[in-house]
């Protein structure tokens, strides 16, 4: 129990410099270029341009869905089991237009995950 503690504050938003790395909170994203690998919970291939951001969920976020239509970041958690106080702490990765591609640990926007082989941007949470 948490009683009397504040909560942990949503980190800072950041950029992340490929190749490079990026502090979020106490999780790290690491940035590479090469050919892509089949996506698993703590790493995607992507097909993506610079800049790429990484930041806490806002309200209102949705990630296109595999079936199609998009769904709200928040229930995705939600129905992952990540308590609500906590959910600020997940990193999100959104491109350059704001458009979230990648719920660090969870799901990723099927549209911009790249075919195995595919020269890509392989992200990684560290």
């Amino acid at each position: 129990l948490n009683a009397g503690l504040a909560p942990p504050t949503a980190p800072e938003a950041v950029a992340v410099p490929v190749p490079g790395r990026a502090s979020f909170g106490a999780r790290e994203i690491r940035a590479t270029v090469g050919p892509a690998c089949p996506a698993t919970a703590s790493s995607v291939s992507v097909r993506l341009e610079s800049p790429i951001l990484v930041r806490s969920a806002q309200p209102g976020d949705r990630i296109t869905l595999a079936g199609g239509g998009r769904g709200r970041v928040g229930r995705i958690l939600a129905a992952a089991g990540v308590p609500a106080r906590e959910r600020h702490l997940v990193p999100l990765v959104v491109d350059a237009a704001g458009r979230v591609v990648w719920i660090g640990g969870y799901r990723a926007d099927p549209g911009t995950l790249a075919p195995p082989g595919e020269t890509a941007i392989r992200l990684e949470l560290v």
